[in-house]
């Protein structure tokens, strides 16, 4: 059946390497267009692949398959706490979730990770993942401009905000932000400004300047 071929292509692809990493995302949407059931229906494959697969990217897509195969997040989420690796892999795998809802329902178990210092990896998953939380961007913009202006996984917090519609920045936040996301860009060196981290936060910094008022 498709989503067998489906689930053996993923399972091939995987063994390729990073080099299979774009046909991997575009099986991943095919692979989450499947009914709740019908993933239900696979879900001894989906958990060896979420659990052993050598790609994160395809830990995370075996996860996202399973959140919604379930409609919630609630048993993956139980079976990941206890271990970093396992929930920074659900947490990349939160935009990858349709569902809206059940998106926005992670809210309050992702926001206290970013401030989880101890575990890098997972904080650094939860600033990726909290940008996909819909209802509510305006908060999460606001605890992610803190990390900027702390200092705390900038490169990743300012790609995370960049993430956000432009309708839900908020313009309070716009001229202290600013200033720091220049002074980052200010301390970078030379040699490191046509990497994508620093020409994505320089693009950034010139949409947060359009929201300040014109003097």
């Amino acid at each position: 059946d498709t989503l067998a071929e489906l689930l053996a292509g993923l399972g091939e692809l995987d063994k390729k390497g990073e080099d299979a990493t774009p046909v991997l995302r575009e099986l991943s949407a095919l692979l989450l267009q499947a009914k709740p059931e019908e993933l239900a229906a696979k879900r001894a494959d989906l958990e060896k692949i979420s659990a052993d697969s050598q790609l994160g990217l395809t830990r995370q897509i075996g996860r996202a398959a399973l959140v919604a195969a379930d409609g919630s997040a609630e048993s993956e989420w139980k079976k990941a706490e206890a271990d970093s690796q396992a929930l920074a892999d659900l947490l990349l795998a939160v935009p990858m979730i349709r569902d809206p809802k059940l998106r926005g329902d992670l809210y309050p178990r992702i926001e206290p990770l970013l401030g989880k210092s101890d575990q890098p990896d997972v904080q650094k998953a939860a600033i990726t993942a909290i940008a996909a939380l819909p209802g509510r961007e305006t908060d999460a913009f606001k605890k992610l401009s803190g990390l900027v202006r702390s200092g705390t996984e900038r490169a990743a917090a300012l790609a995370s905000l960049a993430r956000f519609p432009k309708k839900a920045w908020p313009k309070e936040e716009a001229a202290a932000l600013v200033e720091h996301v220049v002074k980052y860009l200010q301390s970078v060196p030379v040699a490191d400004r046509t990497q994508e981290d620093f020409i994505n936060a320089m693009q950034f910094a010139a949409d947060l300047a359009s929201l300040l008022p014109v003097e």
